[in-house]
């Protein structure tokens, strides 16, 4: 399943219509019109069944079944063409399954993915199920229209795409290894039609059967090449003959069904797709080195709700690369490729699934040079992964030790990544001219692109887009320079397409879009059954808003496109790698495409006096480079609009301004001046204003710094005895002061880093951002090459 941004397959596979529009003549030996009760599904979606459906292209289709023509013949044994139908739209069955690798006999690896077709609401009496199948009907512009039951010969002058009919029961069609039939059952041949138009056909058939339902398992093809010689899809026939006689009627209850079964495409080798390369994972060995192949731990697979009974029997854990070192994304997505009791291959709903990936810390993954791992710049370090799961992992409540609830990343000579939560229905919408799920979400500055999502159906079935239901186990994993802020987090929501905003990479709020369609395959309304968990790991709040996960619980805000959600929860957790984290929940929420924001809840509006004043525009005091001062002391300011001060005044004690910007104002401490806590006041034409900034000031100064082992000549000390250098931290700044060396080279390094610049006036003052906060950073200065200060600074 692909949820993220910039994950849209350009493979569209093109279907030909599927039957042309007849209007016989005589019908002596069909119904008109024929009904049926009976139903098909694939891995728990069914449909109805009905003899004329609608395009997408709004054409009307009906037929006989496997080839057959209308004939005034009772006797031609011939059946009415039934279809999957929903609300009388054309639709397909989608397989859930796991992928299966193939050894084929001749060399090489063929793909497959695995599904359960089902046959229900059947009658209780004795009765022969057949299925007719292709699983070489093409893709591109050459998809087949039948199943190879029914040859089409030459289509617009070209070469025939479709196989001569098989009558041979003993030549069914296989997969690679010459022996796997496609779809499981006893191989045998079914006579079609009688007389002049007879068409013996081999398919597989579960005889003489009493049970009002009867599944097929079926591999389907998953070659995603785009040559028009090979198939994503495989090309059903289902005959129901009643009674097991071999004589089939229409007029009573036996039916010929013709459908399609989807499958999502399976690229293996590198550069074939544009956009994207997949991995069937191996089971880990519990040897391997730092640079083996990412595998799957034995604790992975699909659990009752207990967490500890297995329910499959075989799972397959699908890898998909996307992107390169610089940007990489890595969706895992576990399936079965064992029938679980009447999901088949689907994941039962509350079923416990879990994830557990070890991954290489060091070489190329894969073998691959465009993909090296390690932990330097360049490198993919999948211990610093952010994800998001359509898996409900509840991350205010995880633990290592948990079975049901649990998300973290374990750091060695391999990384480990282990997810575990609860399987929860989806909806997910296809386009009707494609093969399988290809959504696409993206959010740019509040702008959200939905691509084949669905996300503005008003119906389960549209000219544009159907939806089937399914019980996702995915994991997509990003690794990039842009989500390293927030890594070891994990959104976990059941929406189809996932993106962050532009919002989130500027740390200027937790953004994020959710896409999907409105409706399920029933056609009941998604308005509830949408839910997220989110955790926001501590360092990137504290980086971005100076806060901790416990005061964020207590602060924060969600809104829904723009307007506050008061459902939202917030609380702490940890999260991935260990972090202290803020989650946040939306227990339940409907679809399209919203937009959610977390973020700190403004304060609260004042009451409006009796008349409103204009909006303040004068200066705004935001930072003080130091909060004890001694007379004579040099004081910066930072804020806004700070060239508007004109006057600064402490205790009723003018202060002469030094030097002055919009953003920064620095200014010296008058003398006289009681020892305590003191008030800013600043004047401008503006009005005053009052800064409690939180300064002490000291009656007793302190003894200046001595420079530390200058190497100067006396000559020196006394060209540089009127000047003075500092260096102070505040608001995540390290900065260095220089006074009276206008025009003279100033030096300086922080924490083992170099900087140099030419001092241009008489005061001034350099910053550096450093993410590091509440640590001890050397600092050395230096004018004109002699060292002049050395200080260690607590950094804030």
């Amino acid at each position: 399943m692909i949820r993220k941004d910039a994950l849209t397959k350009t493979l569209i596979l093109a279907l030909a219509a599927s039957a042309l529009v007849v209007v016989p003549s005589a019908q002596a030996d069909y119904a008109d019109p024929k009904t049926t009760e009976f139903q098909i599904s694939v891995d728990g979606n069914s449909l109805g069944l009905a003899s004329s459906v609608t395009t997408r292209d709004g054409d009307v289709l009906s037929g006989a079944f496997g080839g057959g023509g209308y004939s005034d013949d009772s006797s031609e044994s011939e059946l009415t063409k039934l279809y999957p139908s929903n609300q009388g739209q054309e639709v397909y069955l989608v397989a859930q399954g796991g992928v299966v690798a193939t050894d084929c006999s001749g060399g090489g690896v063929s793909y497959s993915q695995r599904a359960r077709i089902t046959l229900t609401n059947l009658p209780a009496s004795a009765k022969d199920v057949w299925v007719f199948y292709d699983a070489k009907v093409g893709s591109g512009d050459l998809v087949k229209t039948f199943p190879h039951f029914n040859d089409q010969g030459i289509i617009s002058g070209g070469d025939p795409i479709a196989n001569v009919r098989i009558s041979d029961s003993n030549e069914i069609q296989t997969l690679c290894d010459g022996s796997t039939q496609y779809v499981s059952g006893t191989a045998g041949t079914l006579v079609l039609g009688a007389g002049g138009n007879v068409r013996t056909t081999s398919g597989v058939v579960v005889n003489d059967t009493a049970d009002t339902s009867v599944t097929f398992d079926a591999y389907v093809p998953m070659d995603g090449s785009s040559d028009g010689e090979v198939s994503i899809f495989l090309a059903l026939g289902v005959v129901v003959d009643v009674g097991g006689d071999g004589v089939l009627d229409d007029t009573s209850t036996d039916v010929g069904i013709e459908a399609w079964v989807a499958s999502e495409p399976f690229w293996p080798e590198p550069d074939v797709h544009p956009d994207e390369t997949h991995f069937l994972l191996e089971a880990c060995g519990g040897s391997e080195n730092a640079s083996a192949n990412p595998c799957v731990e034995s604790d992975s697979g699909v659990f009752a709700s207990n967490g500890t009974t297995r329910a499959d029997s075989g799972y397959s854990v699908q890898l998909e690369l996307i992107g390169d070192a610089d940007n990489l994304e890595a969706n895992l997505e576990l399936a079965p490729t064992a029938a679980i009791g009447s999901s088949g291959f689907a994941i039962p709903a509350g079923s416990i699934v879990k994830i557990q990936i070890s991954w290489p810390s060091s070489g190329n993954l894969f073998g691959a040079e465009p993909f090296p791992v390690g932990t330097g710049e360049g490198q993919i370090n999948f211990a610093l992964v952010n994800g998001d799961t359509a898996i409900l992992v509840d991350p205010s409540t995880t633990a290592v030790s948990s079975n049901t609830n649990r998300w973290d990343i374990a750091s060695g000579d391999r990384v480990v990544t282990t997810l575990v939560g609860e399987a929860r229905a989806m909806s997910s919408a296809i386009s009707r001219t494609t093969w399988w799920p290809q959504c696409s979400v993206s959010l740019q500055d509040g702008s959200v692109t939905s691509d084949k999502c669905g996300a503005d159906m008003n119906d389960a079935v549209t000219s544009d887009f159907m939806v089937f239901d399914q019980v996702p186990a995915y994991l997509n994993l990003v690794a990039s320079p842009d989500m390293a802020p927030v890594a070891g987090g994990l959104v976990s929501t059941n929406g189809q397409g996932f993106s962050f905003g532009n919002r989130t990479f500027d740390g200027d709020g937790y953004e994020f879009v959710v896409s999907g369609p409105s409706f399920n395959a029933s056609n009941q309304a998604r308005s509830t059954d949408g839910f997220y968990y989110v955790c926001i790991p501590g360092g990137w709040l504290s980086g971005a808003f100076s806060i901790t996960p416990a005061e964020a619980a207590d602060q924060w805000r969600g809104l829904r496109d723009g307007a506050v959600t008061s459902e939202t929860g917030f609380v702490t957790g940890i999260c991935g790698t260990g972090e202290s984290g803020l989650v946040a929940s939306l227990s339940q929420f409907g679809y399209s495409s919203p937009v959610f924001l977390l973020e700190p809840t403004p304060p609260a509006a004042a009451p409006p006096p009796p008349q409103a004043p204009r909006a303040y525009s004068g200066p705004a005091p935001t930072g003080i480079s130091s909060k004890v001062a001694y007379a004579g002391d040099l004081i910066t300011i930072i804020g806004k609009r700070l060239n508007l001060v004109g006057s600064i005044a402490i205790d009723g004690v003018k202060a002469t301004i030094s030097a002055q910007s919009k953003t920064a104002l620095v200014f010296e401490m008058p003398a006289s001046l009681k020892a305590g806590t003191k008030l800013i006041v600043f004047g401008s034409s503006h009005g005053t204003l009052t800064y409690y900034s939180g300064l002490i000031y000291v009656e007793k100064a302190v003894t200046p710094e001595v420079p530390i082992e200058t190497g100067a000549s006396e000559s020196e000390t006394v060209a540089t005895s009127s000047g003075k250098v500092n260096a102070g931290a505040f608001n995540g700044y390290v900065a260095v002061y220089a006074k009276g060396f206008k025009g003279k080279t100033l030096a300086w390094k922080i924490a083992g880093k170099w900087f140099k610049t030419t001092v241009a006036s008489d005061y001034q003052v350099f910053q550096r951002k450093t993410a590091a906060v509440g640590l001890n950073v050397g600092v050395d200065i230096y004018i004109d090459g002699v060292k002049q200060l050395t200080k260690t600074v607590l950094t804030r």
